[in-house]
């Protein structure tokens, strides 16, 4: 059986209260086991912590994880989920998901055991096999953190040397004295460093665990 606990904000000056009444409504037609609403500062980081505390948690109960980011499309994301359950079933390794309903980035969290290699080779296969789902069902890689050296070997898989090499010598152009780190950065001008503020994303709002 799958449990879902689904975090809903309103930041509409003036109208929260009615933005929650009706979230609450919608909920509950929808079948909610359990509706909690924050009724203060203090019970609202409470109920956000779970939020903080989903990787922790996955790490803490197996020892280790390997953590996803990826995108598709809003019209997907029960395939997606669907997709996430089935593999981890065939893999038996627990796959626990975090994200942002409202773009479709989500954040699958692989937790396994480091000292069974049998069980560090299915995260790494789930992992590998989590990108292929996204990029299936017509998503990318990557949706806010970036590719970096666990995703570098899965970027052709979504880009395409096609796509991608063509993208050093512009590179070298836009950052002359900043060059990428040979086998460090993915060259691709979407997949750039999350640190630069132009791609950033500050996604608030629905949070899915």
């Amino acid at each position: 059986m799958r449990q879902a606990l689904l975090l809903v904000q309103s930041d509409a000056a003036g109208q929260a209260d009615d933005d929650v009444a009706e979230y609450a409504r919608i909920l509950e037609a929808g079948g909610a086991g359990e509706i909690v609403i924050a009724s203060d500062p203090a019970h609202l980081d409470q109920l956000m912590s779970a939020r903080r505390l989903l990787q922790p948690a996955l790490q803490a109960a197996r020892g280790a994880s390997l953590n996803e980011d990826v995108t598709v499309p809003r019209s997907q994301l029960q395939a997606l989920l669907t997709g996430l359950q089935e593999i981890s079933s065939e893999l038996l390794i627990p796959i626990s998901t975090g994200g942002h309903l409202g773009d479709g980035n989500l954040h699958p969290v692989i937790g396994f055991n480091p000292d069974l290699p049998a069980e560090v080779d299915a995260a790494h296969r789930a992992f590998k096999r989590v990108i292929q789902l996204a990029v299936t069902l017509g998503g990318s890689a990557s949706g806010e953190h970036g590719i970096g050296l666990l995703k570098q070997a899965h970027l052709d898989d979504e880009l395409g040397l096609a796509v991608r090499e063509p993208a050093a010598p512009r590179q070298a152009r836009v950052r002359p004295r900043q060059p990428a780190e040979p086998g460090k950065k993915a060259l691709a001008a979407r997949f750039e460093n999350s640190q630069d503020r132009h791609f950033q994303q500050w996604i608030s709002g629905v949070w899915l665990c």
